[in-house]
């Protein structure tokens, strides 16, 4: 049984990792459930780690979304993901940490990052740390940076047609962007704790061990480490003109089947004027989160020097690719129109 402190207060220690989008949090998650029974031996609970599967495909989602969604499963509740949170987070927190037997509790949700910190729930995380050591462990990066590579990502899916500057408007919102999502949080008075992800990217694994007291020693942290193979800018410009030029989703899809399997050799151009718009629009949350980073992590709340890739026309060989798969595309349409012309009547 857990003892309590003086206070009446349980003295497991709960860590809560705010899996912020494009800051590693599949890496991390992937990690801790494949090590989750050496955590374990080292008295850090991770309850209910994902199936391998799940960890060798990389798209790991966290402890937490995975035991609610199997809760939802069971009782046949279907509704949004909102609608999930409100109804299972509290008690998938309060059982995970009641049942552990380790002092320690690792959880880990990248749901968290969406726009589902309601003051409702901020509530219950700050009634859970009425009875539990609470603390959050939050990773935040460059808002130029995350902004262009969660556009990335997002044609990378599927999920976007639109180019970054026609998106910027929504990725200026303060709300829009990972770092603004933390702010109930930061003045909610809970334990937040943030480092930057782009001045631990390199040692993710380690150093996110040692923030929660564990020896990155320890574990053969190494091997864990994966390279998600990104669409560089240039990549998915090309895929966003695709879909404009042609109105065909089936031609962007060809063009991703391609760009998915081959590495962008060119480097991202900087966009200064992207890059002001995002800083001026997100500086509140930047002078908040700087007050809270180490001196040394603090973010970027000025333009960067003219230094580094500023060209901003397209390289040949992407060139090249569109106008390849174009051609091919143009044919088989080609083909299929003679082919139908040419059938015999049923």
């Amino acid at each position: 049984m857990t003892g309590t402190d003086r206070a009446g207060v349980s003295q497991k220690r709960v860590f809560i990792h705010v899996g912020l989008h494009k800051t590693g949090s599949s890496a991390l998650q992937a990690f801790f459930s494949k090590n989750a029974k050496q955590l374990a031996h080292m008295g850090v609970s991770y309850p209910s780690p994902e199936a391998e599967a799940t960890v060798t495909s990389g798209v790991c989602t966290g402890n937490v979304l995975h035991i609610m969604q199997r809760k939802a499963a069971r009782d046949g509740f279907e509704d949004s993901l909102q609608a999930l949170t409100d109804r299972y987070l509290c008690p998938t927190l309060e059982e995970a940490i009641s049942a552990a037997a380790q002092p320690t509790v690792l959880l880990s949700g990248e749901f968290f990052s969406g726009r589902h910190l309601m003051p409702h729930i901020v509530a219950q995380l700050q009634d859970l740390s009425c009875r539990y050591h609470i603390i959050i462990l939050c990773l935040v990066r460059d808002p130029y940076d995350l902004a262009v590579s969660a556009w990335k990502q997002r044609v990378k899916t599927g999920k976007e047609t639109l180019p970054l500057s026609d998106r910027l408007k929504s990725y200026c919102a303060a709300g829009s962007l990972a770092p603004g999502r933390l702010l109930p949080l930061l003045a909610s008075g809970l334990d937040v704790r943030v480092r930057n992800y782009d001045c631990i990217r390199t040692d993710l694994v380690p150093a996110f061990l040692s923030e929660i007291g564990l020896q990155p020693s320890a574990f053969d942290w190494q091997s864990e480490r994966r390279h998600n193979l990104s669409l560089s800018y240039w990549q998915a410009t090309a895929v966003v003109m695709a879909q404009k030029i042609t109105g065909s989703s089936r031609f962007s899809a060809r063009l991703l089947d391609i760009f998915r399997t081959t590495p962008g050799i060119h480097p991202d151009p900087y966009l200064p004027s992207i890059d002001a718009e995002l800083l001026a629009a997100q500086r509140p949350v930047i002078d908040h989160l700087n007050r809270i980073l180490r001196p040394e992590e603090r973010l970027r709340d000025t333009v960067r020097s003219t230094e580094g890739p500023g060209d901003q026309s397209m390289p040949l060989d992407v060139v090249e690719q569109l106008l390849l798969t174009v051609r091919e595309e143009l044919e088989s349409k080609t083909r299929f129109a003679v082919a139908s012309v040419s059938a015999p009547p049923s």
